[in-house]
């Protein structure tokens, strides 16, 4: 009766979480930690595209830092909750090997999304140091006759 009362209760349904598996918290910090520094990272890029007599930048990248920015926000305070909560718990009667496939490919997707993320902003800032060491300023994509086409 001791032992039984010093196990975690079981989740409804009767199946038992494997051991630990409630609180492997680390991957949720990796992926906030990341998100964190692609938010500042794409603050500073904001700060010098914004700096006065600056080129103007090209429209694609000034949605991909608003979209950027966005992802990375929502992304940071929901894997500190899940690496602070854990996991919402399964439902009864699922599968919990489908149930730890599910975590998992969550936590998968917002990995490879932010890596992806941390490739395109190096890229952006691998043109930007290109640009500074010719001295010739980077080409802004801005025509004033979009029109002609049609």
């Amino acid at each position: 009766a001791a032992r039984d009362a010093a196990m975690p209760p079981r989740p409804a349904g009767g199946a038992a979480l494997p051991p630990k598996i409630d609180t492997v918290r680390w991957p949720w910090l990796v992926i906030a930690a990341l998100a964190g520094y692609n938010l500042l990272t794409l603050t500073r890029m904001f700060m010098l595209w914004t700096a006065p007599g600056r080129v103007p930048v090209p429209n694609d990248k000034q949605v991909g830092i608003v979209a950027f920015a966005g992802s990375s926000a929502v992304v940071m305070p929901m894997c500190i909750l899940l690496a602070m909560c854990g996991p919402p718990s399964p439902r009864r009667g699922q599968a919990l090997r489908m149930y730890v496939c599910k975590i998992f490919g969550f936590m998968v997707v917002l990995f490879g999304m932010q890596v992806a993320m941390r490739f395109e902003i190096a890229r952006w800032a691998y043109e930007e140091a290109q640009a500074a060491d010719s001295g010739v300023p980077i080409e802004a994509n801005i025509t004033n006759n979009w029109n002609d086409e049609l």
